[in-house]
């Protein structure tokens, strides 16, 4: 058995991949108290199925029995089942009337989902990951296809217990759900601070970065500007759902594409490739090499909102793994490429040998190839601002008592959206000197957290997994996620002695 399988059992003991048909014949049904807990289906309600009747609609007792959307797959239509009575009737009388979010043509296919997920492995991190080629040699291919096992398989764990809260009646769980869940609430406080400073990160290195090309491209703009500028631009594209966003995605991951594709075109200039052999060298650092792979790779803190926002439970799973192979074999075929051609004389940005030759010495020409590269890297960063953001909005509409769309969008979205990405604009001026050293605590601390420690550990408590290699798997990870900051910073404080 893969290890990257679905895993066959939930908390509650049932299958993941019945069929509305399966579940009627099996007599199980989903039911929400209340108090917003799992029920058994009594005898009375178990006799009102009729096996031989697949066609009719199950009779609901007292308003009780619910479906909730995500648990299974597209057969269910979610769209006839009664909303969670937690999520707008708080005196716990039954909401008889569908919400739009359970509207199956607001929420994204199986493809749509993918391209969202792989827009946001192929982030601007990427461009960074080159350079361990030439800090490790070959191996580093082998750290890479690791690294996205590694998410893959705690991104399926995290689905899995969003999905037994989902059960247990908590409609629509997010991070700090699975930590109250399965730890208790002040852990809950510390893994949403620790997820929002991950988003808070990404977000801010995107707004500098577009700002920093903004004023590459039109000198005219000092970077004040240039972040207002950009800052605005990403606000109005938060006007789009995430089912619509997703082809933005695709656009994004596609300008990712086009400036390795750059790259390697200019390689093709150089007078001659550099051909290294090393395979393997300062394996002391390969750790650290890792945690910059996992901050890369690590999505976990978007995962919840991009789940909500999908239509059956199977197109997320499907999305989750075909995301992550894609990176792999994307960040090892490029990152392989581009050390063959250019060497040991590769840039922590590799768009910086755009125009340069193995020497680092300027080329004839080059200057139209790094104008090329740069606003490509616009496309991407414009591209993968606004989906990092839903999180956090959900959050504080979540707060407010402001409901959003089914797949988010729409004017609510821009009203929530404007302030949080103003303030963060104005936070990244200020820590725009400093903004390496923030990203290499990110890197080395914050992201095997996310990544790797809470998906894991939150799974182990929630889902209590009968399969011993599925337990296996996620204390290995847990363990992983706990040793990793460690083994990072390691090597640094044997240097200082």
């Amino acid at each position: 058995m893969s290890l990257t399988d679905p895993l066959l059992e939930d908390a509650s003991g049932s299958f993941p991949d019945q069929s509305w048909s399966e579940i009627k014949h099996e007599n199980r049904e989903v039911s929400v108290s209340s108090s917003a807990s799992t029920a058994e289906p009594s005898p009375q309600d178990t006799a009102q199925f009729d096996p031989e009747d697949r066609g009719l609609e199950p009779k609901l007792a007292n308003a009780d029995a619910l479906l909730i959307h995500s648990i299974d797959d597209k057969e269910v239509q979610a769209g006839n089942a009664p909303m969670p009575r937690a999520l707008l009737s708080p005196l716990g009388s039954p909401q008889t009337t569908p919400g739009p979010w359970m509207e199956d043509g607001n929420l994204m296919t199986g493809a749509e989902a993918t391209f969202t997920v792989v827009n946001f492995t192929m982030n601007v991190g990427l461009l960074t990951l080159p350079c361990l080629f030439a800090q490790h040699g070959w191996s580093t291919g082998v750290v890479m296809a690791f690294a996205g096992v590694a998410c893959a398989c705690t991104a399926l764990f995290m689905q899995e217990s969003l999905v037994a809260l989902i059960r247990r009646g908590i409609p629509l769980p997010d991070y700090p759900d699975l930590a109250r869940e399965a730890v208790g609430s002040r852990f809950a406080v510390l893994a949403h601070v620790v997820a929002l400073v991950e988003i808070f990160g990404y977000v801010s290195a995107n707004l500098i970065a577009l700002a920093n090309g903004l004023v590459a491209t039109v000198p005219a703009l000092s970077e004040p500007q240039a972040m207002l500028v950009s800052t605005s631009i990403c606000v109005g594209f938060a006007a789009i759902s995430d089912k619509q966003f997703a082809y933005c995605a695709l656009i994004s991951s596609s300008a990712m594409a086009a400036i390795f594709a750059t790259v390697l075109l200019w390689g093709t200039e150089l007078d001659t490739w550099a051909e290294p052999t090393t395979f393997l060298k300062d394996s002391s650092y390969v750790p650290a090499s890792f945690a910059v792979v996992i901050f890369t790779a690590g999505a976990h803190p978007l995962l919840p909102c991009v789940m909500h926002s999908t239509r059956s439970r199977a197109e997320f799973r499907s999305a989750i793994r075909l995301s992550w192979t894609f990176f792999s074999l994307f960040a090892i075929l490029s990152g392989g490429l581009a050390f063959y051609m250019y060497g040991h004389s590769l840039q922590p940005l590799i768009t910086d040998n755009l125009g340069r030759n193995l020497e680092l010495m300027k080329m004839p020409g080059g200057g139209a190839m790094r104008k090329t590269g740069g606003l490509w890297v616009l496309v991407k960063l414009f591209g993968s601002t606004v989906p990092s953001t839903r999180p956090p909005v959900v959050a504080l509409g979540k707060q407010i008592g402001i409901r959003l769309p089914a797949g988010n969008g729409g004017f609510s979205s821009v009203l929530l959206t404007a302030p949080l990405l103003y303030a963060t604009a104005v936070l990244s001026q200020i820590i725009s000197p400093y903004i390496a050293t923030f990203e290499s605590v990110i890197g080395c601390v914050i992201t095997s957290f996310n990544a790797l420690l809470f998906p894991s550990l939150t799974y182990l408590v929630i889902c209590q997994p009968k399969d011993i290699e599925h337990r296996i798997c996620a204390r290995f990870f847990l363990l992983l996620g706990a040793l990793l900051p460690f083994a990072t910073m390691l090597p640094r404080l044997l240097e200082c002695f």
